[in-house]
């Protein structure tokens, strides 16, 4: 039997997915894109928008593979009323992989054919905390993740020495709200362990490169800013800003301000060579005036970010936001949506050319149909061109030039 994962949302999404693959192996099946018996479709509910692809997939696949036995898990089915229990399509529902069991049900038992490769071992993500009490008021995650919990540090530390042991490069410290990790709520910003963790890594682990995913500004201490200087982490912060307006974050229940992102953001780039700053930016949220969004178009600009992903906001029902009364019409939010990618655009590539003539440390991971290709450590594509096998090394190379949105350049060593 052959399966397919179809992954829709964040790292915990693609963490989960992760797990999905391992036991379907275990289970001897096979992975694969063509001719599915079986696929897995991971399911995010943040935007109406990802929802939405979700069902336009699920229908596709089984017009276009209706023998398959289709499956629906992840957050887009822990809402109620979701639209997955109404798809004829759906074979099954499993919220949670704790329920993976369920599935054996629904195909005859296939003797292992042996240890199957689903990834080129560059990079591994690695959970630190699940779920988030901060309840955002555009933000129906806490209700579909549930509230904070922590791993332990030893359980941590243990995948990430298993994750070195296997032959990865770089790991990716991820969950809902990492900042969060060791406060007894996440809405206790000041009590964040998340410096204390990465200097315990730092300690205990010899992986070259250690990542964090997205991050909100208010977790963002002294402390932290020290340990991000080691040369072992990454020079990239992805900020869950979502607006530069003090009005909006207030509406979406967020506990800094403009001035307070600008002033993280202002250390972190005296302190940090060559720092990638990305963000998440939410446009057209209620009550959104034209005042508001040029007041968030102006905070992306002066930080610098090198990139900006937009989100137009989508009501979730079962949110604050959605029972807001004055909504933004789709027409306004997509008018902003591009002034703000324009911008973006403009931005990344500023910060892409100010990198030429610099040498950069790049984790290959993939070969085009001539060059190299990989990420710098300010998570930059880089593409160079080599006799030598770079597949799933780490090199040091000058930054030549900026050609169709990647960097290219020759190794130094």
């Amino acid at each position: 039997m052959k399966a397919m994962i179809k992954t829709f949302g964040c790292k915990m999404n693609q963490y989960d997915s992760e797990r999905w693959k391992w036991w379907l192996l275990e289970q001897g099946i096979c992975l694969g894109k063509t001719d599915p018996d079986i696929v897995v479709v991971n399911t995010c509910t943040v935007t109406d928008r990802a929802e939405k692809e979700a069902v336009s997939f699920i229908k596709k696949i089984k017009k276009d593979h209706p023998q398959t036995i289709l499956v629906v898990t992840g957050c887009g089915v822990r809402v109620p009323q979701h639209p997955f229990s109404t798809l004829d399509e759906v074979n099954d529902i499993i919220p949670d992989f704790s329920e993976r069991d369920n599935l054996r049900s629904l195909f005859s038992p296939v003797v292992p054919s042996g240890k199957q490769e689903i990834t080129s071992k560059t990079r591994a993500l690695i959970p630190i905390q699940q779920g988030c009490d901060n309840f955002c008021s555009f933000c129906i995650v806490p209700f579909v993740r549930g509230r904070s919990v922590s791993r332990r540090e030893e359980d941590i530390i243990r995948d990430i020495r298993a994750k070195e042991e296997e032959g990865y490069q770089e790991i990716v410290i991820t969950g809902i709200n990492i900042g969060a990790y060791g406060t007894s709520t996440s809405t206790h910003y000041t009590e964040s362990q998340l410096g204390t963790l990465l200097q315990h890594i730092l300690q205990q682990t010899h992986i070259p490169r250690i990542r964090l995913s997205s991050i909100g500004p208010q977790y963002i201490t002294e402390m932290l800013i020290d340990i991000l200087q080691h040369p072992r982490i990454c020079n990239h912060v992805h900020l869950s800003l979502q607006s530069g307006s003090d009005h909006i974050l207030r509406a979406m229940r967020r506990p800094y301000r403009g001035g307070d992102v600008l002033a993280v953001t202002e250390r972190l780039q005296h302190r940090i060579a060559h720092l990638a700053i990305t963000a998440d930016v939410i446009v057209g949220f209620p009550g959104e005036t034209e005042k508001d969004f040029q007041q968030t178009y102006d905070l992306v600009e002066r930080i610098p970010v090198s990139k900006v992903h937009v989100f137009p906001y989508s009501p979730r029902q079962g949110t604050v936001g959605s029972t807001l009364p004055v909504q933004i019409s789709e027409s306004i939010k997509q008018q902003r949506a591009k002034k703000l990618r324009q911008l973006g655009n403009r931005l990344r590539t500023n910060f892409q050319s100010s990198l030429i003539g610099t040498i950069q440390s790049v984790l290959f991971e993939k070969k085009m149909s001539n060059p190299y290709e990989g990420w710098s450590t300010n998570y930059v594509a880089v593409q160079v061109s080599s006799a030598q096998n770079l597949q799933a090394s780490i090199r040091r190379v000058r930054i030549t030039r900026l050609q169709q949105e990647k960097l290219q350049g020759n190794l130094v060593d």
